[in-house]
């Protein structure tokens, strides 16, 4: 593992880099609720000895109130983004790797968040974008000790307390996935064109990205093959990178 700065050893910035090409520091999408409530409730508010992971810390905001809500545990942070990891102040403990490969023995956390990572992981195969959640979701159970948890915290596709408007039959002619949006550039939409006119904008500059938003079924489903076991699903309110008021599903599960 390559250590960054040799006087602090505890700072390790290595692995891969995937979305430092596109999204830098304060612009990857993450603003979904870091679920304290669900963790607090899970340990029963003794957290002293706990080993955490912060799976997707972005710039830090989740980590720091991992840190200072869960007194008395070591909370390790993961990130993509290198400029995120310098921003990350709570923790000494910094790596930079994918959520695919994570860089610990097994059974090392009792608990790991994961704040909007899953909205990330997507691709133009529809099938391969399955495949890498099923991956994330192996080396989650590979990492987590037996009794400990692990909480997803994302965005919703339900919609039922928001005015989050959005056809995902329309986005899945560009996606091939009901629940993946194409984000478009600025100035580009859905309105007046034909669904082959839609479809057409696959692979062009008007598409800037891929999301994927959770059905609650789904993603029980998809720890379920993991072989995690649905403690508590929780939907809230929460915005969308840009500001859109969205869902925000939270979902504890326990190995």
């Amino acid at each position: 593992m390559i250590v960054e700065d040799q006087e602090k050893t505890h700072d390790h910035f290595a692995g891969l880099t995937v979305w430092d090409e596109k999204i830098q520091g304060k612009d990857i999408p993450g603003t979904t609720r870091v679920p304290i409530q669900e963790l607090s409730a899970y340990f029963d508010g003794k957290f002293s000895g706990l080993v955490g992971l912060d799976l997707g810390s972005g710039s830090g905001r989740s980590t720091k109130e991992l840190t200072e809500k869960l007194p008395g545990s070591r909370v390790h942070a993961i990130d993509l983004s290198l400029d995120g990891l310098r921003n990350t102040k709570a923790t000494p403990d910094r790596y930079q790797a994918s959520a695919l490969d994570i860089p610990f023995a097994g059974e090392t956390f009792d608990f790991i968040s994961v704040c909007g990572v899953f909205t990330n992981l997507v691709s133009d195969d529809a099938s391969q974008a399955i495949g890498l959640r099923m991956n994330a979701v192996k080396e989650l159970h590979r990492t987590i000790k037996p009794g400990g948890c692990v909480v997803i915290s994302d965005f919703g596709a339900e919609h039922k307390i928001d005015k989050y408007a959005v056809n995902y039959k329309r986005h899945a002619l560009i996606t091939g996935e009901i629940g993946t949006i194409a984000v478009l550039k600025q100035g580009v939409g859905f309105i007046g064109k034909s669904d082959e006119e839609v479809a057409a904008l696959k692979g062009t500059d008007s598409v800037i990205r891929y999301a994927h938003h959770y059905f609650p079924r789904e993603l029980q489903a998809l720890l379920k093959s993991g072989g995690f076991k649905t403690n508590t699903i929780t939907i809230g309110l929460t915005k969308t990178p840009s500001g859109i008021p969205i869902e925000n599903i939270v979902v504890l599960a326990s190995k």
